[in-house]
Formats: C-alpha cells, sequence, structure tokens
C-alpha cells in the first residue's frame, strides 16, 4: 500500500471517529476527551490538533449549549415568542441548528406568513461579521428560483441578526425520511429540480456549503425548495482557516462534506455536489455513503444507471465529480424520461437477454424469407421484428435493402431451413457456424446477439438493438433509433450517424462515430474503459454536448477547448443534447472531414511502411518479380487513399 493509500485511510478512519464523537457530543454523551484519543492510538496526532483547534475556536467565539442542556430561562439563542424584530413579529419557533433558530413568523402590517432565521447572537462579538453579514445578504436576496426559499429582507436589533424568508409550509427531507414519506421514484423526481437550483446559484457566484436533507423542504403541493443558501459563507467568510471548517462539524453537517472541505473552507461550488451525491444516497438507501460502500441498486431495486450519477458525484477529487449541477441533473433526467425497456435486464445484465427495439407504431407484417444462393423460397414470416443470433465465431453482414423480404446468403441450404423460427410477434434467425449474409427489410426492427463474431451492419431505417460481444461491429449509414449495450471489449465503429435517437454504452473498448448528423432528440455515449471519438457534420448538426473524463482527457476541437477533463459547448442552434462520458478513457471532438482525413492519413502511411518493408524483403532475397507486383499493388493504393483523401477535402461540411 502507497502512502496516498495510507494517508486516505487514515482520513477516513479520523473522519468515522469525529463523526462518532460530535454525535455523542450533541446528545449529552461525549466520552472523556483524554480516554476518547488514548482508545485511537494510530490517530492520536490528528485528534490532539482536531481538539486544540477546536478550544481555539471556543474561546474566540464560545458556541451555543445544546438544547438538551440548556435549563429554562438560560437559553440567550431562543428569543421570546411575541418578540418583535423590525416589522416581524415571531409566533413559534419551527427549527434550531448550527447556524441559529428558525421561527415562524408575520409582517404586522401585510399580516403575511414568513420564516425569520436569527443567527446566534455570539456571533456579534465578531467586529468584522456585520459587514460580512450585510454584503452576503444582499447576494443571497438577489437569488431568485423556484427551487430557493428566496430572502426577502435582513436585519441586526438589540445584537440579533436575522433573515427574513418565505414561509415553506410543509416538511423537510430529514423528517420525509423519517416517516416513510419519501419512495426512490418521488427521491429522483426531485433531484433535477435540487440541481437546476444549485446550477442556478453557482452561476450567481453564491455557494451553498451546508446541503444536507434538513436544508431541503418540499411544501404540501410537492414543489421542493433548498433553504439556507449560502449562510455557511456569511457565519465563516471566505479567509477562514481548518478551526472554523471543524465549527462547521459542530454544525452538523459532517456527514454531507466533501473531503476537500473537511480539511479547508476554501472550497468551490464542486463541494455542494458532493453534498448532493449524499443525500441522494441517502434518500435512496436510508444510510449514509461511509468507507467502502455498495452502490444505490445493491441496496434497492433501482435503475443501475443511476449507480453511475451517485457514484460519479461522490468521487473524493472535485475535478472526478460532476463539474456543473446542470449535469447531474440532466443525467437523471435522462433515467427518468428513458426508462429501460426491460427493467430485469438492467438489474442482471450478465444473465438476463437484452429488451427488444420495437417501434410503438410497428403493425405485424408478412416478410418472405429467400436463399440466396438459389432464389428458392424458405416461406414467410408473420412479425413485428427481427432477432438475429450468432453463437459462432464466423462474421454476420446484415445489410437494408427496400424489399419487404429476407434474403439469406449461406452455402449450406439446410441450414438455411435450420435457423428460421417465428413467434407470433418476432422473426428469429439463428446464425450456423458460417460465414453469413443478410439482406434484410430497412425498416424491420432489429435485434442483434453475437457474443463471439464480428458484426457489419449497414443501411438501416429501424430501430436497433445491438448486443455484440468482444469482437469488432461496424455500423453504416445508419438512420433510426440505435442501442448499443454490454460490450465487454473491442471496437465499435459507425460511419454515417443520422438517429435522433442512440445510446452506445460499452464496458472496455474504443467508440468511434464518423459522420455524425445529430439535430434533434437525444444521444449517449459511455464507456468505462475506452477512448471516444467523435465526427461531427457541422452543417447538420444543431446539438449542445456535455463531455466528461474521470482520468483521460476531453479534446473538444470544435470550440478549441484542448486536453480538459470537462467540456460543454453547443454545434448549431443546440436543439439536441449529447452526453460523452469515460471514466479512463479520453474523449475527442472534432469535425467529421478532420477525422476522417487523420485515419485515411493512417491508413495511407501503413500502407507506405508495409510495402517498403515487404518490397525491401523480396528483393533482399532475390525475388525481384514478385517485389514489382508488391510495389505496383500499393502504389495503387496509396493512389486511391490521396484520391480519397482529396474528395474528403472537397466534401462540404
Amino acid at each position: 500500500m502507497n502512502h496516498d493509500e495510507l494517508q486516505e485511510l487514515r482520513q477516513k478512519k479520523l473522519d468515522a471517529v469525529l463523526a462518532e464523537y460530535l454525535l455523542a457530543e450533541d446528545e449529552g454523551l461525549a466520552p472523556d476527551r483524554t480516554a476518547f484519543i488514548t482508545s485511537h492510538p494510530e490517530i492520536q496526532a490528528e485528534l490532539h490538533a482536531y481538539f486544540e483547534d477546536q478550544d481555539r475556536m471556543h474561546r474566540i467565539a464560545p458556541p451555543p449549549l445544546p438544547l438538551h442542556s440548556q435549563k429554562p430561562g438560560e437559553s440567550e439563542e431562543i428569543l421570546p415568542i411575541g418578540t418583535d424584530l423590525g416589522q416581524y413579529r415571531l409566533s413559534e419557533v419551527i427549527g434550531q441548528g448550527g447556524m441559529g433558530t428558525v421561527y415562524k413568523g408575520v409582517h404586522l402590517h401585510l399580516n403575511r406568513d414568513v420564516a425569520i432565521k436569527v443567527l446566534p447572537r455570539h456571533l456579534a462579538k465578531d467586529p468584522e461579521f456585520l459587514n460580512r453579514f450585510k454584503r452576503e445578504a444582499r447576494a443571497l436576496a438577489r437569488l431568485k428560483h423556484p427551487h430557493i426559499v428566496p430572502v426577502h429582507d435582513m436585519g441586526v436589533q438589540d445584537g440579533s441578526f436575522y433573515f427574513i424568508m418565505e414561509f415553506i409550509d410543509g416538511a423537510n427531507l430529514r423528517q420525509l425520511m423519517e416517516t416513510g414519506g419519501l419512495t426512490p421514484e418521488k427521491a429522483l423526481s426531485i433531484i433535477p429540480s435540487l440541481c437546476d437550483a444549485l446550477e442556478y446559484a453557482h452561476a450567481e457566484g453564491v455557494i451553498h456549503r451546508d446541503i444536507k436533507p434538513e436544508n431541503i423542504l418540499i411544501d404540501r403541493e410537492g414543489r421542493v425548495r433548498i433553504a439556507d443558501f449560502g449562510l455557511a459563507r456569511v457565519l465563516h467568510g471566505e479567509s477562514d482557516t481548518s478551526h472554523h471548517t471543524r465549527t462547521n462539524m459542530l454544525m452538523g453537517t459532517f456527514n454531507y462534506m466533501a473531503p476537500e472541505q473537511k480539511q479547508s473552507s476554501a472550497v468551490d461550488h464542486r463541494a455542494d455536489i458532493y453534498a448532493l451525491g449524499v443525500v441522494v444516497f441517502e434518500m435512496l438507501t436510508g444510510e449514509l455513503p461511509e468507507g467502502r460502500f455498495d452502490p444505490p441498486s445493491k441496496k434497492v431495486e433501482l435503475d443501475v444507471r443511476i449507480d453511475d450519477v451517485v457514484l460519479r458525484a461522490l468521487q473524493n477529487k472535485p475535478e472526478s465529480r460532476y463539474q456543473r449541477a446542470s449535469q447531474m441533473g440532466n443525467d437523471v433526467s435522462d433515467v427518468i424520461n428513458n426508462p429501460p425497456s426491460s427493467p430485469s435486464s438492467e438489474q442482471n445484465k450478465a444473465s438476463e437477454d437484452p429488451p427488444l427495439v420495437k417501434s410503438d407504431a410497428a403493425e405485424p407484417r408478412t416478410v418472405l424469407l429467400q436463399d440466396g444462393e438459389s432464389g428458392d423460397s424458405l416461406g414467410e414470416a408473420i412479425c413485428t421484428n427481427l432477432r438475429i443470433t450468432a453463437k459462432s465465431e464466423e462474421a454476420l453482414e446484415v445489410r437494408a435493402w427496400n424489399r419487404n423480404e429476407v434474403l439469406i446468403e449461406i452455402d449450406d441450404t439446410e441450414a438455411k431451413k435450420s435457423m428460421i423460427t417465428n413467434t407470433s410477434d418476432r422473426l428469429i434467425l439463428e446464425i450456423p457456424d458460417e460465414d453469413t449474409v443478410l439482406y434484410v427489410p430497412e425498416d424491420l426492427p432489429l435485434d442483434i446477439d453475437v457474443p463471439y463474431a464480428t458484426l457489419t451492419v449497414i443501411g438501416m431505417r429501424s430501430p436497433v438493438h445491438l448486443r455484440p460481444g468482444e469482437e469488432e461491429i461496424t455500423i453504416e449509414d445508419h438512420d433510426g433509433p440505435l442501442e448499443v449495450a454490454r460490450v465487454k471489449g473491442g471496437v465499435i465503429s459507425i460511419h454515417g450517424m443520422r438517429s435522433e435517437d442512440f445510446h452506445l454504452h460499452a464496458q472496455s473498448g474504443k467508440i468511434s462515430v464518423s459522420g455524425m448528423a445529430l439535430s434533434s432528440g437525444r444521444g449517449s455515449i459511455r464507456t468505462h474503459e475506452g477512448d471516444i471519438e467523435i465526427g461531427v457534420r457541422r452543417e447538420h448538426c444543431s446539438f449542445s454536448y456535455d463531455a466528461h473524463s474521470n482520468s483521460g482527457l476531453v479534446h473538444d476541437v470544435l470550440s478549441r477547448n484542448e486536453s480538459k477533463p470537462e467540456s460543454r459547448s453547443a454545434v448549431g442552434g443546440g436543439a439536441a443534447r449529447l452526453t460523452l462520458t469515460s471514466h479512463s478513457g479520453s474523449i475527442r471532438i472534432q469535425p467529421h472531414d478532420v477525422m476522417i482525413h487523420k485515419k485515411q492519413s493512417q491508413e495511407m502511411i501503413g500502407t507506405i511502411l508495409w510495402s517498403c518493408i515487404l518490397c525491401g524483403f523480396l528483393i533482399w532475397t532475390g525475388v525481384y518479380w514478385i517485389a514489382a507486383v508488391f510495389l505496383i499493388i500499393g502504389s495503387y493504393k496509396v493512389v486511391r487513399l490521396a484520391l480519397q483523401m482529396r474528395s474528403t477535402n472537397e466534401e462540404p461540411q
């Protein structure tokens, strides 16, 4: 185990131990410090440093006593009901925490209910706090978003600083979770709204710093709001040292802090994204993501695509997380709006068949079956889609045409008859252990399962679902919904993509798409361990895109943003959406002609190199006439490639 891994383990241990101590302290059951430190010898130095910071902070600004330890009349934090603050009157206490007490109040002149946040009085001892309070209050007051609790007013009276906010008649997220009023479906439905609110606030330069269930409110009509925006910054400012971070722990937000926030208060908006990831994990599972934790779908019945969202939000390094809250919201919306065709197949990828791709408008049709060698009829089938399965390692090629028949080209006629099965809704072709070419109707939905064979699909205009294995697959001239799922390895090559709905998901291996013409709808390309390369026909495209790689690089040639871990941009008007994600590979987005020119150049160099090597070897061995033949063949290929490159350069984009 290297030094970094040891440090990470020590930090996780410290986090867990301090969380236990702070919880006991909140309940009035904190153990003796000396005994507590002695019981954890492996992190004694860190614990000593923490308690020294805590004592130093308490000397500067003593914290309020917890409610359970206060006797009646002792608390200076709880103002008497009926107290007037400016033109507002306190009517009841509705919550209390480390950032102050929240009252329900009423506007004396308008008779309107409001929420009044009164900050801890000991903050008045800080001579710089008043200026910071006014400055940050103005920043919070300008936040106007349907999913953010608005700040209407602020003031200070008799040493009490307060905010006036909209009163939300409902419950907070913690209360809903504790009463069982939050199903996974409901939890997922509110995430895009939360992300939208965070995206807006971050664009306004305001970071929340204290996202947790208590600060997420849901009213009686089901609308979600985020409260206490920016109050952590109001309370602690921007120039804090680490002991102020320790004060945050005392406020009960320790479990929702990003790793960098536990070390320093100098955090950016990505700390909010981490905290939201913790909240989402807790909403879905009822647990906090501590130590080595399983993804949510291992704990509850859930679409496994949510695992990628949560795990990406919970990355330890800020640069590995979502870089913008809107990305997280978009990914959750994709899951909500595009449910898997078969939930069981998404839950058990290794053992279930893929969902069939069917057109909603598809009607049963009669399809003729023909022998491609003899032209003899092999019968007919009534179906809405065609399923093709190949268990062998032989090559399979599927070509589309405009006839309403399936033409089968293999040598063995008996095999042609035995490979055909017709059910009530689909035609099934089981490809034998021979190279096979199929001509199929271009508008017939296809479901292709080829775990071992190489595959080529050309010219389809219908929904196509592919389940390839590790061998290379090639798709050419495709115009229709396309789904490629569960690729173990190998290469996915797509030449000519006019689909308005495509999802290419791979475990490993390169995904290459040239000639993309996306103008409406949406597409997603994801791979865990491979590279993604996209060639865009800019004059035929209108889409916005998000590209992210955890450990690789994003080469955004279209907008000239090179070597970035994350990129956002738009082509044309941006009507469609494209999502590109690689956990460890690189992503390159470039013009189609540049991509093709690069491939042709590589092929030309390879041809010249091998021709020279082979001709040199043949000349050295004295076989001059064979060398001359290979030289002629190589020269022909080089000239042909040069002409192709010229035509590519002249091709309009």
